[in-house]
């Protein structure tokens, strides 16, 4: 019982260490033209084009949504507590919803990549899955605007780091 009671308190312990305690943070990033996204509760990060405004933001804390300065195009970036899927659960989950053309697609053991176009849009989405939670992001713009912004996307997904996602946020 007593090494029951000690491995629930040590992990406890390793779960809060490195959690950002209070809201979540926008600063300016190392990227140029870009700032970053702290979530205070899931402790990922995103970097952003600074000319990104915040359009929503979930009142939970599990994340944000960013639009152009034309609002055409999104950045939505999110956490949630998993409740027992695995990234082919969610995977499958995103492809089943998906009521357009899917196009690029991979699923790894813990994360993976969808791209969709539906209604005159392009739609990028990746998730990472722990065995307590996920971090995600989904962006989304115009296909006429597709060209523009794949470097932008590339950054995006380049500085997306995902949180302690074997922790519940």
């Amino acid at each position: 019982m007593k090494k029951v009671v000690l491995l629930v308190f040590g992990l406890l312990m390793f779960c809060s260490v490195g959690l950002t305690i209070g809201a979540s943070t926008n600063v300016i990033s190392s990227n140029p033209g870009y700032m970053t996204y702290q979530n205070g509760r899931f402790g990922y990060t995103i970097d952003y084009p600074s000319n990104f405004i915040i359009r929503s933001s979930a009142g939970n804390g599990d994340g944000i949504t960013l639009a152009s300065p034309d609002n055409q195009t999104t950045l939505s970036v999110y956490g949630g507590n998993n409740s027992g899927l695995n990234a082919k659960d969610y995977y499958n989950l995103t492809v089943k919803n998906i009521k357009g053309e899917l196009g690029y697609n991979t699923l790894e053991d813990t994360w993976y990549v969808v791209t969709w176009r539906e209604n005159g849009r392009i739609y990028y989405e990746k998730m990472i899955v722990g065995s307590a939670s996920y971090n995600g992001f989904t962006f989304s713009c115009p296909e006429e605007q597709k060209s523009w912004y794949d470097s932008i996307l590339t950054n995006v997904e380049r500085f997306f780091r995902h949180g302690n996602i074997n922790c519940p946020g």
